[in-house]
């Protein structure tokens, strides 16, 4: 999958053969470059500093 979006194989399988959990994964470059923003609005998901401000604009 990660190869889809835009890694070199030998990019994709260090992300997916790494022992780290999510949290950590989520720091590393290979990742960054295959998860755009783009992609993540593409998919429906909205910025925690956005759903800030929405939360706020409420009260």
């Amino acid at each position: 999958m990660l190869r889809q979006y835009g890694l070199y194989h030998r990019s994709a399988m260090k992300v997916a053969q790494s022992r780290k959990k999510y949290w950590r994964l989520s720091n590393m470059q290979e990742v960054h470059r295959a998860l755009t923003i783009k992609q993540l609005y593409k998919w429906g998901l909205i910025p925690l500093a956005q759903l800030a401000e929405l939360a706020y604009a409420r009260y």
